[in-house]
């Protein structure tokens, strides 16, 4: 009878891999991994529990990954902890078949994007709000000049929603003794960036050095924009990792391997490397590396362009893994091991984007 009254919950973390759409009833679901749509965060959420929740039933409440901490907690009988703000909202009552309290928005970030959403709109980090009564099909921009009552009532509430979360100023429960890893990430980054512009979500573009690291929401935003990464190196004729920033989905990282200089980009898991014909050998190098709108590669040494070549296009997405600067990431970007520490001096480190368009 363990199964019987054993509850399971089943659920995806995000939508699909880019390039390959998922369908419901025959139509595409608009988005995917990575992506602010509704296929981006909108995924599958099941939960089986034969002796208690109803068998066949589909629900339209609102649920978010804050939420299974407290519905757990509340199923078990344990109490949460009293000095810490919970996120997260039980669903307990509706797993047992009843209507509960079904939380009234939920709140989706990646990177310097987020929006807040109830039932019917959404509302991003540009005040772009958007009609979701064919989500996850068709998501409709609604310029504020053409707003009804309805939608500028909804613009209003949710605008107030995201102003309590402050996502730009990144809040964390630094008084209760939560947010540890977000609060440790911020002073790594606040010891080594200049400060933000005024909008408080714009990475700076350096200068870094040897030892520097960033995780991912606080590294330069580097996702759909032409990209550039530059560097001072004392080079002794030794091979690793000038500057990476990402893993083995998406990114990019500046490295010598076999005393050459290269060059690798990740897109969607495919990478691209370029590198010199010539070794670096020792010296001090100022190194630069570029990727173009349209995919095109360069790579140059003390302003002489040393190589070439063509990646499929920009980054799709903001890579997951963070940024460092003489040594490897978690996961190798390039044809390197991430025991690649680069022993030579790197300085002045830059990473410049533009817009796509």
């Amino acid at each position: 009878g363990l199964r019987k009254n054993t509850l399971v919950v089943f659920a995806g973390d995000n939508g699909t891999a880019v390039g390959r759409p998922s369908t419901v009833g025959g139509r595409v679901i608009n988005g995917a991994k990575g992506s602010m749509l509704e296929g981006g965060s909108h995924i599958p959420f099941i939960v089986s529990w034969p002796a208690v929740t109803p068998a066949g039933k589909i629900s339209k409440d609102l649920i978010s990954f804050a939420d299974p901490y407290a519905t757990f907690a509340e199923l078990a009988g344990a109490k949460l902890p009293e000095k810490i703000k919970i996120d997260g909202q039980s669903f307990a009552a509706q797993v047992q078949g009843q209507t509960g309290t079904p939380r009234e928005i939920a709140y989706v970030q990646l990177g310097e994007r987020w929006f807040v959403r109830d039932a019917g709109y959404k509302l991003n980090e540009k005040g772009e709000l958007f009609d979701l009564s064919d989500a996850p099909f068709v998501e409709t921009l609604i310029p504020a000049e053409t707003d009804t009552e309805t939608t500028k009532a909804e613009r209003k509430r949710l605008t107030a929603a995201l102003a309590g979360l402050d996502p730009a100023n990144g809040k964390t429960d630094e008084a209760g003794g939560g947010g540890g890893a977000r609060r440790q990430r911020r002073q790594l980054a606040a010891a080594t960036t200049k400060p933000a512009g005024e909008a408080g979500n714009t990475p700076p573009a350096g200068p870094w050095k040897a030892g520097d690291q960033l995780a991912s929401a606080e590294a330069p935003q580097v996702s759909e924009k032409p990209l550039e990464v530059s560097a001072d190196v004392d080079a002794a004729g030794k091979d690793g990792v000038i500057v990476a920033q990402g893993g083995v989905a998406h990114g990019y990282a500046l490295y010598v391997k076999d005393g050459k200089l290269a060059f690798s980009v990740r897109e969607s898991r495919a990478l691209t490397t370029i590198s010199a014909n010539d070794a670096l050998g020792a010296g001090h190098f100022q190194i630069r590396a570029t990727l173009q709108k349209d995919g095109a590669l360069a790579l140059f040494v003390d302003g002489k362009q040393v190589a070439t070549g063509k990646a499929a296009g920009l980054i799709p997405q903001q890579p997951r893994a963070g940024f460092t600067v003489g040594k490897s990431g978690a996961a190798a970007v390039g044809d390197y091991a991430v025991s690649s520490d680069f022993e030579a001096k790197v300085t002045n480190v830059r990473v410049k984007t533009a817009a796509a368009g």
